[in-house]
């Protein structure tokens, strides 16, 4: 490996990386549709006061225990029916 090959990867890394945290921050807002600061704040903690708790993950939770519930029990309740010897039809 040379040094103009090193500098080149250095020089890909470096412009890699500028890309890359560009990407990351959000673009800024120009003009009139800027919102200040303070009034993003506020809408945020009124989106917040007026949300209220959901339901559904407690709904899917308590579906996943019944159903695991179920599965368990009939693996149980199969495992005492089977054979004690395992015979080979053939």
């Amino acid at each position: 490996m040379s040094a103009a090959d090193d500098e080149e990867t250095a020089d890909y890394l470096a412009r890699a990386r500028r890309a890359a945290l560009a990407a990351a921050e959000p673009p800024a807002a120009k003009g009139r549709n800027r919102v200040s600061p303070t009034a993003k704040a506020e809408r945020e903690t009124v989106a917040q006061k007026s949300g209220g708790s959901s339901k559904l993950p407690l709904l899917l939770a308590a579906s996943a225990v019944a159903i695991t519930g179920a599965g368990v029990g009939g693996y149980l309740y199969l495992r005492g029916k089977q054979p004690v010897t395992p015979t080979l039809s053939g």
